[in-house]
C-alpha cells in the first residue's frame, strides 16, 4: 500500500462517513461469526 492510498484511507475513517462504514461492515463480520459458531455447535449435537 502507498503513502498516499494510506493517507487517503485515514482521512476517510477520520469522518463519520468513515466511521459509521466501519461499523457496519464490523458488525457484519461479527454477525457472520455468532452464525457460523451456532452452526458448528448445531453440528456437533448432530452428530453425537
Amino acid at each position: 500500500m502507498k503513502e498516499e492510498d494510506l493517507k487517503e484511507l485515514l482521512e476517510l475513517v477520520a469522518t463519520d462517513y468513515g466511521r459509521g462504514y466501519l461499523d457496519g461492515l464490523l458488525g457484519a463480520l461479527s454477525m457472520l461469526l455468532k452464525i457460523s459458531k451456532e452452526a458448528e455447535k448445531y453440528r456437533k449435537e448432530e452428530y453425537e
